[in-house]
Formats: C-alpha cells, sequence, structure tokens
C-alpha cells in the first residue's frame, strides 16, 4: 500500500514539475518581435560558441556595478543549473531503466534539445549551448543525488521506488 501511495505522489510531482518548467521555459516569456525575415531571427537566437555565455555572465558578476545585471547573471547560470536537478530524481524513481547514467544522459540530452530547439522556433528564447551544458549538468546532479547511498534508501522507504 506504502508503495502505491509513494508511486502516485511520485507522479503527482512529476507533473506539477513539468507544468513548472512549461512555465517558466515557455508560458511566461514573450515572443521576441520579428524584425526581418522569421529565419534571420531563428538564426540570430542560436548561439553554439561553447562557454561564451557563461564568459559573459561570469564577467557580468566579476565586474558589473549594477545590481540588476549581478542578479541576471546570477539566476541565469543557477537556474539553468537548479532547475533541471529535479529532473535527474524523477527520471530514474519513475522509470527503472532510467537508472543506467548513459541512458539518463541521453534522454537529458535529448529532452533538453527539444526544449531549446522549441524555444528558438517560437521566438521564446535563445539556443545556448551553454544552456544545454549547465542544464544537463542540473540533471547529472539530480541523478547524483538520487545514487547516493541515503537519499536512495529513503526513497526506498517512502515507497517512491522498489528494492
Amino acid at each position: 500500500m506504502r508503495e502505491k501511495t509513494g508511486r502516485i505522489i511520485l507522479y503527482v510531482a512529476a507533473v506539477c514539475y513539468a507544468a513548472l518548467m512549461l512555465y517558466f521555459l515557455f508560458l511566461q516569456r514573450r515572443p521576441m518581435k520579428v524584425h526581418e525575415s522569421y529565419w534571420m531571427n531563428v538564426k540570430e537566437n542560436i548561439n553554439l560558441q561553447v562557454f561564451d555565455t557563461v564568459k559573459l555572465l561570469v564577467r557580468l558578476l566579476r565586474n558589473s556595478n549594477s545590481e540588476y545585471l549581478i542578479r541576471f547573471a546570477f539566476l541565469n547560470m543557477t537556474g539553468n543549473l537548479l532547475l533541471f536537478v529535479p529532473m535527474g530524481v524523477l527520471l530514474p524513481c519513475i522509470w527503472p531503466c532510467q537508472r543506467k547514467f548513459i541512458v539518463i544522459f541521453a534522454t537529458s540530452f535529448l529532452i533538453i534539445l527539444c526544449i531549446e530547439t522549441f524555444q528558438v522556433l517560437t521566438l521564446l528564447g535563445i539556443g545556448d549551448i551553454d544552456d544545454m551544458i549547465l542544464n544537463l549538468l542540473g540533471t547529472m546532479v539530480g541523478y547524483g543525488m538520487w545514487h547516493i547511498g541515503p537519499v536512495n534508501r529513503m526513497l526506498q522507504r517512502l515507497g517512491f521506488i522498489s528494492a
């Protein structure tokens, strides 16, 4: 009985997490204005330079006198990381096949790639390789937390996963 209740709570948590992700990644944003052709805007909203954005944000954190820019840089980096930590815990709890590192890594990569692609195509955000790296790192932190013995045993005792 406890395992069934735990599974229900787990699914409710996953639905709530998905709803929050949907809100933060898509619904709270307004589409960018199209100044030229749609495809030109799409092209301008893709960053494939690894660590280009991270270097810019670190520079802002170190050198900016603007409280707004410092807050923006901090929230951008930590948000991209922390927003995906729950995915690294929920995926292996819900689907046992996600308990293998390579499987959860590949699944997370594909989910994040779809999110970034959707943001670019809908003009709701920028497709940024650094965002993908931070998102994937956040998921792997969550997976690492799930994999730690005491956390895993606690999830088993609560009925969220079976032994």
